[in-house]
């Protein structure tokens, strides 16, 4: 509360009972009493006061409009994004599909001597 530490307020009690008496003491704490709710009162008001005079209320009815359409267009934008997700997996599929079937050693385009030593290959007609 306020910072002070419990033995603070303590010590101000003590001070307080030995200036003002047993007698004053009650009327003086209700005082003070009635004097920090006017402050808060009026801090209360003056954030309030200042708050419409800067626009502030303006610019959060801005503010949650933005977070509104924001929202909208992330819910509309999730389907897209797990149909990509779906179609990359996919990709990702056929590639790795596509290396475990393909073998550079017995591609003819790289490699066209592996393949002149069969007789089936031989072009010559008779």
């Amino acid at each position: 509360m306020f910072g002070i530490s419990f033995s603070e307020i303590l010590l101000i009690i003590i001070i307080s009972l030995l200036i003002f008496g047993p007698e004053q003491l009650p009327q003086i704490a209700a005082k003070t009493g009635r004097m920090i709710a006017l402050v808060r009162k009026f801090t209360i008001n003056l954030k309030s006061q200042l708050y419409e005079q800067t626009g502030m209320s303006q610019i959060d009815g801005i503010r949650q409009e933005m977070q509104q359409t924001f929202n909208q267009l992330k819910n509309q934008i999730r389907p897209l994004e797990n149909k990509i997700t779906d179609y990359s997996d996919e990709g990702d599929f056929l590639y790795s599909e596509y290396q475990f079937l393909y073998q550079p050693e017995l591609d003819f385009e790289q490699q066209p001597e592996l393949f002149d030593s069969y007789p089936e290959q031989s072009t010559t007609k008779q």
